[in-house]
């Protein structure tokens, strides 16, 4: 639910995502456009938030535009974000957010955030290694890694963002 304020992404329209929208129980129909979609498919309808959009099985109801110019952390772009309980929602067959077909253990996971201070990224892959190691050892999963990307071409500000895949 913290994503975007994480990044220090502000919204063009509406807000970003509130904690209680994250809750597994009660998954909330929720989405966050971004700025090329809002142009692209709304043509920049100012009363955009509160209009729904489909995806999968499930109509959710736009909450927010991302800033111009963010796309994600990762490479690539994304047009629609919305809390990972409403994935359940959005593809009811697989109710329960099971793993979407790799198997136990296999499946990636994007983190992201910003370096705080004087935190180098090094710094912040090796601790983030070693506990997504204490996690998996944890869990009886073979062991996985962390890799360090700079984010910087995703257009964020300040450059000091990371993101981490686990």
């Amino acid at each position: 639910a913290d994503y975007f304020r994480s990044l220090r992404v502000r919204m063009s329209a509406g807000r970003d995502f509130h904690q209680d929208e994250e809750n597994y129980s009660a998954p909330r129909p929720v989405a966050i456009i971004s700025y090329r979609f809002w142009q692209q498919r709304y043509a920049s309808d100012a009363a955009i938030v509160g209009r729904t959009v489909r995806v999968g099985a499930a109509d959710l109801t736009i909450i927010g535009v991302a800033a111009r110019g963010f796309d994600h952390v990762s490479q690539g772009s994304l047009d629609i974000w919305m809390p990972i309980p409403t994935q359940a929602l959005v593809r009811p067959s697989r109710a329960g957010l099971q793993r979407l077909s790799a198997p136990r253990g296999e499946d990636l996971h994007l983190l992201a955030g910003r370096l705080r201070g004087r935190y180098s990224r090094e710094a912040a892959g090796a601790e983030m290694d070693r506990l997504s190691r204490l996690f998996r050892a944890g869990a009886s999963l073979p062991a996985g890694g962390v890799v360090v990307t700079d984010t910087r071409p995703a257009r964020l500000a300040p450059s000091e963002a990371v993101s981490l895949l686990t």
